[in-house]
C-alpha cells in the first residue's frame, strides 16, 4: 500500500504521458472535424479534411475516454515527487523524535502516515466481496513510512461510525480527532518468551484491538503516538509513531514542532493529493 514504490511512479509517469498525448490528439481531432471545404486548396488539404470527417468522431471519443481515465489514475496515485517529499519528511521526523541511545536501531522505530480509504485490499473478507465496500472511508491504510526497511507492510485499521469501535491507536486518533499515546506495553512479540494470556489482554486493551489480532499480527511496538491529519477541515488520515522501546514517545516537549508538521502536511496534501 505504500506509495513510494518504483511501479507506482512508472504508472503515474505513463499516465501523465498518455494524458498529454491524447489531449493533443483530442484538440487536433476537433480541429479536423471542422475544416471547411476549399476546392482550390489542393488534394492534400482535401485528403486531410476527408480523414477528419471520417475519423474525428471516434478519435475524440477515444481521446476523451483516455484523458478521463488517466486523470483518475494520476489522482489516485499522486505525484511521485509529492510522495518523495512526504517520505523525506517522515525521515526527518524519525531523526528528531527517535534521537538518542535508546533508539539506536532505526528499524525498531517508525513514522507512518495512514490514509482513510474505502477498502483495505489485504483484508480477506474484502477480497471475497471486492467492490461492495461503502464509498465512505472505512479503513486506515499506510501510504508513507520512514526509512527503507519495513516497507512491505499490510497493516490496516478498520473504522466505524461508532468511534469506540475504531481499531488501533490510529483508529482512535481518527475517531477522537486528537492525540492518542500509549507506552509501557508488554512484549508480545515472543522474541524472548511466549507472551502470557494476561500480557496479550493488556496489549489488546491498551491499543484498541482484539486478542485475535494480537495473536495473528504479533506486534512488536511497545509505545505508540498518533496525531490526526486534517485536510480542508476534514479528517484525512493519521500520523503514527511507533517504537519497540516501551518508554513514552515525547509529545508535550515537541508539541510546537508537531503542529508545524501537521500544518505542512495539510498544505502539501491539499495541493497535490
Amino acid at each position: 500500500m505504500l506509495h513510494r514504490k518504483p511501479l507506482r511512479s512508472s504508472v503515474y509517469n505513463w499516465a501523465r504521458a498518455l494524458f498529454w498525448t491524447f489531449s493533443v490528439i483530442n484538440v487536433v481531432a476537433a480541429i479536423l472535424s471542422k475544416l471547411p471545404a476549399r476546392p482550390s486548396s489542393g488534394p492534400v488539404y482535401a485528403a486531410i479534411r476527408d480523414f477528419g470527417e471520417a475519423n474525428s468522431w471516434w478519435l475524440i471519443i477515444l481521446a476523451t475516454s483516455i484523458i478521463a481515465f488517466t486523470s483518475l489514475l494520476k489522482k489516485s496515485i499522486g505525484p511521485p515527487d509529492t510522495w518523495d517529499t512526504l517520505h523525506e519528511l517522515m525521515d526527518s521526523l524519525h531523526a528528531v523524535v527517535f534521537n538518542g541511545e535508546n533508539y539506536a536501531v532505526p528499524d525498531e522505530h517508525k513514522v507512518t502516515i495512514f490514509k482513510a480509504v474505502p477498502t483495505c485490499v489485504h483484508d480477506s473478507k474484502l477480497r471475497r466481496i471486492f467492490g461492495r465496500a461503502s464509498k465512505r472511508a472505512r479503513w486506515l491504510v499506510p501510504v508513507v513510512r520512514s526509512g527503507h526497511t519495513s516497507q512491505d507492510t499490510r497493516t490496516c485499521f478498520k473504522l466505524d461510525d461508532a468511534g469506540e469501535k475504531c481499531e488501533g491507536v490510529a483508529g482512535q486518533v481518527w475517531a477522537r480527532g486528537k492525540v492518542v499515546a500509549v507506552s509501557d506495553l508488554p512484549d508480545v512479540s515472543g522474541t524472548t518468551s511466549p507472551p502470557s494470556k494476561n500480557e496479550i489482554n493488556r496489549y489488546a486493551d491498551a491499543t484498541y484491538v482484539t486478542n485475535k489480532r494480537i495473536k495473528e499480527k504479533i506486534p512488536k511496538s511497545r509505545a505508540l503516538l498518533g496525531l490526526p491529519i486534517m485536510v480542508r477541515g476534514q479528517p484525512w488520515g493519521v500520523l503514527v509513531f511507533d517504537s519497540r522501546n516501551p518508554q513514552r514517545i515525547q509529545y508535550d516537549e515537541m508539541e510546537h514542532m508537531f503542529r508545524v508538521v501537521l500544518k505542512h502536511l495539510n498544505q502539501l496534501i491539499s495541493k497535490h493529493l
